[in-house]
Order: C-alpha cells, then sequence, then structure tokens
C-alpha cells in the first residue's frame, strides 16, 4: 500500500514527564505500562532504519479502520521502548496483520483471547536478539517484549483494539501484551518454518499467526517422536471438543492437518528484501519489504501514536519536546 496518510497535528503541552504518562494514560493510549516518550529525535532515528514515506500508509486496521502510516508505527515502537533497528519487523507484522486474508477484525474484536503470535525467522532475528530459546515467552529479552508491545499498541491505538469496545475479549491474556519468539533454528530437526512457506533459507521473515496464549502439554512416559506426536494430538483434540464446535475433529485428522499446505499464496517485493508472511485460517499471504537504513533529518518534537489527533509539550523547563499522538 502506497497511498499517503495525514501528516499529524501537533498541541503544545508544559508538563514533566510524569504528566506526560499519566496523560497518555488517562486517554487510553497506553497498555497499561509506562511510555517512553515519543519525541522526534526518537522518531526520526527509528525512520532511519526504512526509506519508506513517513506518511506512507502500511495497512488499514479494523476495527475502526484506522490508517497505520510508518510514522505512527515508529512513534507507537517508541513508546514500546523498542531500538531504532525494530522498526523493519514491527512494519513487515504490521503489513502482514492488515491483509485481508489475516482477518484482524475477527482477532481483534472476538470475545476469544487470542492474540498475533509474531515468529522472526533468518538472520534478522540473530541480529536483534529476538530470542527463541529458554523462556522465549516469557520476561528477560528487550526485543521480544518490546517488538510484541509495539504491534499491540499499534493495535490499539490505530486500530482501536481497545478492552471493552474494539476489543471484547471476556478475560484476555498476557499474549495480548506482547507475544513475539524467534524459531529456533538451530536446534529444530525440521525446515525453519519460512523454508516450509518457500521463502529461501537466509531471507529474513515475519510470520503472524492468531493463537491463544501457550499451552503447555507434558509426556513424561513416551520414547518416540510418533508418542510425544499422540499426546500433542490427544489435547488438542480435547480443546476442540471443550471449544463446543460443530464439527468433530479426530486425532488423526489433526495430524494430518499439521502437514497441509496453506491454500492460497500472494507475494509482493519492494526493493531490498526483509520477508513478512501472514499464515491465518489455512490461508499465507507473503509480502516482501525494504529494511533499508537511510539518512533523515534531525528535530525534537513527541511523534504521535494515533491517526485521529495528536498533542504536543516541552518535557521540562530547560528542554523542548513534542509528541504527536
Amino acid at each position: 500500500m502506497s497511498t499517503l496518510g495525514p501528516a499529524a497535528k501537533i498541541f503544545e503541552f508544559k508538563e514533566a514527564y510524569e504528566a506526560i504518562d499519566e496523560e497518555y494514560q488517562a486517554r487510553g493510549w497506553t497498555d497499561g505500562l509506562p511510555i517512553v516518550p515519543p519525541t522526534e529525535a526518537r522518531v526520526r532515528e527509528c525512520l532511519a532504519f526504512t526509506d519508506r514515506d513517513p506518511r506512507e500508509i502500511v495497512g488499514v486496521l479494523p476495527p475502526r479502520q484506522g490508517e497505520a502510516t510508518v510514522e505512527k508505527i515508529a512513534a507507537n515502537a517508541v513508546m514500546a521502548g523498542c531500538r531504532p533497528e525494530y522498526l523493519p519487523v514491527i512494519l513487515a507484522a504490521i503489513e502482514a496483520l492488515a491483509d485481508p486474508l489475516f482477518n484482524l477484525d475477527s482477532v481483534q474484536a472476538t470475545t476469544h483471547p487470542v492474540a498475533p503470535l509474531i515468529v522472526v525467522n533468518g538472520p534478522i532475528a540473530r541480529e536483534l536478539g529476538i530470542n527463541g530459546g529458554y523462556n522465549a515467552f516469557g520476561q528477560g529479552f528487550r526485543a521480544n517484549v518490546t517488538i510484541g508491545r509495539a504491534v499491540r499498541l499499534v493495535l490499539m491505538n490505530v486500530g482501536g483494539g481497545l478492552p471493552g469496545s474494539g476489543d471484547r475479549a471476556t478475560q484476555g491474556s498476557p499474549a495480548k501484551i506482547a507475544y513475539c519468539v524467534a524459531e529456533n533454528e538451530a536446534e529444530s530437526p525440521w525446515e525453519p518454518l519460512h523454508v516450509e512457506a518457500g521463502f529461501p533459507r537466509d531471507a529474513s521473515v515475519v510470520t503472524v499467526f492468531g493463537c491463544e496464549g501457550p499451552h503447555n502439554i507434558q509426556d513424561h512416559y513416551s520414547n518416540t517422536g510418533l508418542g510425544v506426536l499422540r499426546t500433542t494430538g490427544n489435547e488438542a483434540e480435547r480443546d476442540l471438543r471443550c471449544s463446543s464446535q460443530p464439527n468433530s475433529t479426530s486425532t488423526g485428522d489433526l495430524l494430518g492437518r499439521w502437514t497441509a499446505t496453506p491454500t492460497s499464496q500472494r507475494s509482493r517485493r519492494i526493493k531490498k528484501p526483509c520477508l513478512v508472511s501472514c499464515v491465518f485460517s489455512n490461508c499465507t499471504s507473503n509480502h516482501v519489504i525494504n529494511a533499508q537504513r537511510v539518512s533523515t533529518g534531525r528535530s525534537v518534537r513527541l511523534i504521535s501514536v494515533l491517526t485521529v489527533q495528536a498533542f504536543d509539550w516541552p518535557m521540562s523547563s530547560t528542554m523542548g519536546r513534542r509528541c504527536i499522538l
């Protein structure tokens, strides 16, 4: 999508950081955690890792149908605590989520505790230090937590997935705060996920799934791979029965579906590749986006997190900062 969105508006505020954070919390522009103020200097540093126009609309996000521009995605990334070099992964994830094949409207608005799971493959996962090993879904790894958080903030602030209105999850899940991991390619006996999807092994690929939180399935008895697989299949079959779905599924059906080929594919290339694959409901959509670093100017303001309005204030009495929302 190459259409340009509107430039953000700016308003002046004369408050310190604590008041800025309180204002964000009061207006519902955060996930409940403190934010890093998206100053223009921070956002421009983030934008240096893409050559896309800051006003380019990466995708239109339901249920608000908000226009996620590159600049607003970068601002939310800053708020989440991301390093600037994380931006290509976040742009790729948002572009995949916005694809109609992903059906983001259902993921955003459902009463089910579903969240987009972001899986990163290839060199970029290693370069950024995205964890795919011990405690990959837990604490302790900045890239995992902040990339996942940035995507969630975009889904809230741009897409309108706000608890109780655009997001109708009855109980929610910790996965709705941050849900990003790398695949442990080095220790996996199978082909990496992105290679199975048809991408080169040395490509950097972001795959998004509509998922519940992790389920822990333990097997202390089996001594073969098939035994472990049957234990996993039986657990999945029990989950399906508990969900009251009208169509029953046997363990054999599940084992067959795990090896099924996605029913549709399409791809798009934009200059040098940072690849993204989007998978949902047995459909795959592939995008190739640019992760090339370019130079941009530096200035001082807080950059927007929303598609609807903006405001601005100095950070202290001695240093002016502005934030576009």
